[in-house]
């Protein structure tokens, strides 16, 4: 119990709630707008979004080549750096990164829509619009690292907002179907990455100088975590690359809805997170070795609890979808509980892998994601040729297990913890 009250007393819990509050606005875009959606788009429609998310996410790691994490790491090392220099040069890492894409996807665009059904017109503008998101990411950033979880919860809802008010304006009214939902995500990026640049410009963290001593720097940070980032996002997205390849698009576009539900409990563990890594980095460079027993019961309590939240998320879902999903995807509910699952492995992973980050050896994160990676495009296989497409669900819940437990090994060996004497003062 005085456990529970330290964490519930301390600065932790207080940003976690704000933190909660905010992603709950920013990722219950896609869930508030379900009763929409599944109501004016049908299952191929919402195929189609799907694929367009997915590519989304695949090319944001790709364009933004990890600035983001490198922005977070150096703002607690100004010591070592000019911080506004700093951050302009990667600025200048994703203009370059942005053109290269944009054009490689263009020169690939035929391949692209035929794996994805999305539109080839729609295919090369994706670098731009994950340009434009990187750059509205940085100020959050910013504002974590400076641990200021209001004006984070400010920008997240209003983006969120606004997005929601397109999205509605442009499928209810206007009747764009699909990609009335792609212009409002376009037109809330534009936005909100404008305002990110104006803050960043008025707090005097932007600063035109080339240094090509930070631009390295930054490459070997984020470059080395590129296998990382792409393995894990094929983890994530090999289920309904292959539903839409083996089976339909349609059948993609009800598997979408209950991965969209289970998604909620990633809600959780990016609020845990969004609090915890500032916490952790700065407990961790104190030194105590009391304070290590403190995160790891802090990591423990936080495994139980996202497992749970998957259990009463997996008995929630069928009355949830009863009322709130449109009668044409009300069957996707049968995913939930293996997709909730593997949101829970992902959260706990969340936990365990800023040690790594810490330590500064991101490239061994590469090895076990390209394993991983490898097992679950076969076990995708394997599991909706044989199950149909809730194999995909049951794949992809068993490969972030396996992740989570390959990371918190690889943890355990490159820094001391104690996991398995944690109720211990010192060790």
């Amino acid at each position: 119990m005085s456990l529970l009250r330290t964490i519930y007393n301390s600065s932790f819990a207080r940003s976690a709630t704000v933190y909660t509050v905010a992603n709950i606005a920013q990722a219950s875009i896609p869930f508030l707008l379900l009763p929409i959606l599944t109501r004016y788009l049908s299952r191929q429609d919402y195929g189609i979004l799907a694929m367009f998310n997915i590519l989304l996410a695949i090319s944001y790691p790709l364009v933004g080549l990890n600035i983001h994490g490198a922005i977070s790491r150096r703002y607690f090392e100004q010591e070592q750096y000019v911080f506004p220099i700093y951050l302009t040069n990667c600025l200048f890492i994703l203009i370059i990164s942005t053109l290269f894409f944009s054009t490689l996807y263009y020169l690939l665009s035929p391949l692209i829509s035929k794996v994805t059904s999305l539109p080839a017109n729609y295919v090369f503008v994706i670098p731009i619009i994950c340009c434009f998101q990187v750059l509205a990411n940085i100020a959050l950033v910013v504002w974590q690292a400076q641990v200021k979880p209001l004006q984070y919860s400010i920008f997240l809802f209003l983006s969120s907002l606004t997005n929601v008010l397109f999205s509605i304006i442009f499928i209810v009214f206007l009747s764009y179907t699909w990609k009335g939902r792609v212009l409002a995500h376009i037109i809330t990026v534009l936005i909100f990455s404008s305002f990110s640049t104006f803050v960043l410009w008025k707090n005097k963290l932007i600063q035109f100088k080339i240094n090509f001593r930070y631009i390295v720097n930054t490459l070997k940070f984020g470059t080395p975590l590129l296998p990382h980032s792409l393995s894990s996002l094929i983890i994530s997205m090999t289920d309904r690359i292959f539903i839409t390849n083996l089976i339909g698009i349609a059948e993609t576009g009800l598997y979408a809805v209950g991965y969209q539900i289970g998604n909620i409990l990633n809600i959780f563990g990016i609020s845990f997170q969004n609090a915890y890594i500032p916490w952790l980095y700065n407990t961790l460079n104190k030194g105590h070795i009391d304070d290590k027993h403190k995160i790891v019961k802090l990591a423990y309590v936080q495994f139980v609890t996202f497992i749970l939240l998957a259990v009463v998320l997996s008995f929630v879902a069928p009355i949830l979808m009863e009322f709130f999903i449109g009668k044409e995807f009300r069957g996707s509910h049968i995913y939930v509980i293996y997709i909730a699952l593997g949101f829970a492995f992902i959260s706990m992973q969340k936990v365990v892998g800023p040690f790594v980050f810490y330590v500064g050896k991101t490239y061994l994160l590469a090895y076990i994601t390209v394993v991983v990676a490898i097992m679950n495009i076969i076990l995708n296989y394997v599991f909706i040729t044989k199950n149909g497409s809730i194999g995909a669900a049951q794949a992809t819940s068993i490969s972030y297990f396996i992740s989570f437990v390959l990371i918190w090994y690889l943890a355990s060996k490159i820094y001391s913890m104690p996991w398995k004497n944690f109720w211990k003062k010192s060790y």
